[in-house]
């Protein structure tokens, strides 16, 4: 479907209109790992982020209603959002709308100095502003953003993390190898090398079903069903817990042929003592 969309751009980019070239730019998105992330971190936690804008927008209304109630009559109170025209509450809607569209982008509201001192309560009404849309809405925005990204992210180091260092046939880590002896590289190239079963799983796909031993028939109709049952998940040749036991079983057995050594030399050592003493 992706691709039927992007031939479907592509055509309509040289027939129609090169606005639809433009379009095919977001491919970057999807290619590129760390711009998904970006992307995923905003669509992921889309209820918290409606939800919180929700809460914005009630503030925003909430003050364009105070300001509106309390200041309709007064024609010569103008406020101004940053270094945008002044404007008067003269009816409701238009002050909402002009709260929305300036009060996010332009920061808190301004009036001048004799309005200010005309009228006090304007410092509660813009510390009021700036403390609940900017300092606890849009941070709880940027937050919801921020901390999604950064567990996408840490998800995504964790999996590269897992394909660097775990085998994904037996899922044992290279740690376990190196503990036991053996290089986790030749494991996964020699024992265990994915690709291989990728072209077994092609061999029993084009297999004609009557050539099929029991066994490939079984493991044939796993994959038909999505099933991995038939992957030797934590088993190899030589398991590790089996050859670090076989290497801890070696080191018991050297030891107890060097305390028999010992005893045997000790016991020799005694009688040519004795030996020596009959002789004098």
């Amino acid at each position: 479907m992706y691709y039927i969309l992007h031939l479907t751009l592509s055509i309509l980019g040289r027939t129609v209109s090169r606005f639809y070239l433009v379009v095919l730019l977001l491919d970057i998105v999807v290619r590129v790992n760390v711009l998904n992330s970006v992307v995923q971190s905003i669509t992921t936690n889309v209820k918290q982020l409606l939800a919180a804008m929700g809460l914005v927008l009630i503030c925003l209304y909430l003050h364009a209603v105070w300001f509106f109630n309390r200041f309709k009559d007064e024609g010569d109170v103008d406020m101004a959002f940053g270094n945008n025209p002044g404007f008067n509450c003269t009816h409701l809607l238009p002050c909402f709308e002009n709260f929305m569209a300036q009060g996010l982008t332009a920061g808190a509201p301004s009036f001048e100095q004799s309005v200010l001192d005309e009228y006090p309560e304007l410092y509660l009404f813009i510390f009021s502003f700036y403390f609940f849309i900017y300092l606890i809405f849009i941070a709880v925005i940027t937050a919801i953003i921020i901390d999604t990204f950064s567990e996408k992210r840490k998800n995504l180091d964790m999996r590269d993390e897992d394909k660097r260092n775990k085998c994904f046939i037996c899922s044992f880590s290279r740690e376990t190898f190196e503990r036991s002896h053996q290089i986790f590289e030749v494991h996964i190239r020699e024992d265990h090398n994915m690709w291989k079963y990728v072209y077994y799983v092609i061999y029993l796909r084009l297999k004609p079903e009557l050539l099929l031993t029991g066994n490939e028939k079984r493991i044939r109709n796993m994959i038909q069903r999505r099933r991995i049952d038939w992957f030797p998940n934590q088993k190899t040749l030589v398991s590790p817990d089996e050859q670090e036991n076989n290497t801890a079983s070696e080191i018991s057995e050297m030891k107890q042929q060097i305390n028999d050594l010992v005893a045997s030399f000790n016991t020799i050592t005694g009688l040519l003592k004795e030996k020596n003493m009959l002789v004098q």
